[in-house]
């Protein structure tokens, strides 16, 4: 029999897809009169397969397709799915598929977890690429202790945290965002932002940065593991701090943050040419204004 908690993890999973499903139906059609029709068609294609995904992790723990889920209630506009979407898929990331990866150990349902999850990945990326071009703002949800798919502990209120002194260096996630690390954290985002000057749009963070945490908090739920970053040598104050991820190029890096290879490399004189980069290097990202 599944453990208790894998159980809880992989229900919530296969849940969160299914409640989602008319949503992202409903926003294919809304689509074919917005300039975001190729957005919208991935977005709705990479749900349909991840709730393939649901149902394989599902038979790997042992576990029973649920037989109920929640309706969520949506007015016919995309200014009203869109940010439901972006608000729940965070939790599902958070509280299932991260939750899951803690949880899984066996090769069968690694496999999954790590397709799921790099789905739920690129899920929230072209959210907010879609986001953008609608000019709709996303926000999260806060916590509604009485909605009854909502079974997250709540965290203290800030008068109950204890006093923040120094920081702690973190490397962002797939799937992470500025509210949920705080979250994670317990610190609130205000702080979190505050912390970190050289992000200058905190919904925008990349797998691989570097962000700085205020200490004297203990998470609420337990992180992942804290990479260590030595410091480099090049950049300069107005630089985030970025470590390379398996398989990346400097071409790569580039396009991520929105440059061309010949800025990058100026900003990282350590750098020489071919510029081949390895897993876990440290390289600096001008931030807006730092070039040009």
């Amino acid at each position: 029999m599944a453990d208790q908690e894998v159980v809880q993890a992989t229900t919530y999973i296969w849940m969160r897809n299914r409640e989602l499903s008319p949503l992202y139906e409903r926003l294919l059609v809304l689509g074919v009169s917005s300039e975001c029709l190729d957005l919208i068609r991935d977005l709705v294609d990479l749900h349909r397969k991840q709730r393939d995904d649901c149902h394989e992790l599902l038979a790997c723990v042992g576990c029973q397709i649920p037989g109920e889920f929640s309706e969520i209630r949506f007015s016919d506009d995309l200014n009203d799915i869109l940010p439901i979407l972006w608000s729940r898929e965070n939790e599902a990331m958070e509280m299932g598929w991260m939750r899951a990866d803690r949880l899984i150990r066996d090769e069968g349902g690694r496999t999954v977890i790590i397709r799921g999850t790099g789905r739920q990945d690129r899920k929230m990326r072209l959210l907010r690429e879609i986001a953008r071009k609608c000019k709709i703002t996303l926000v999260l949800e806060p916590r509604h202790p009485h909605r009854p798919d909502d079974h997250r502990p709540m965290p203290p209120d800030d008068k109950e945290r204890p006093p923040v002194a120094g920081t702690i260096e973190y490397v962002v996630q797939p799937g992470d965002t500025m509210f949920l690390i705080a979250k994670r954290y317990g610190v609130s985002l205000d702080a979190l932002i505050k912390a970190n000057p050289q992000i200058r749009n905190p919904e925008m963070i990349f797998p691989g940065e570097v962000i700085h945490i205020p200490t004297g908090h203990r998470p609420h739920m337990a992180p992942p593991q804290l990479t260590p970053v030595s410091p480099g040598t090049g950049g300069s104050g107005a630089a985030r701090r970025y470590v390379v991820m398996e398989g990346e190029t400097i071409e790569d890096v580039a396009r991520k943050f929105g440059m061309n290879v010949g800025e990058l490399t100026a900003f990282n004189p350590q750098l020489s040419p071919p510029y081949t980069l390895t897993s876990g290097q440290v390289i600096f990202i001008p931030a807006p204004g730092a070039v040009g």
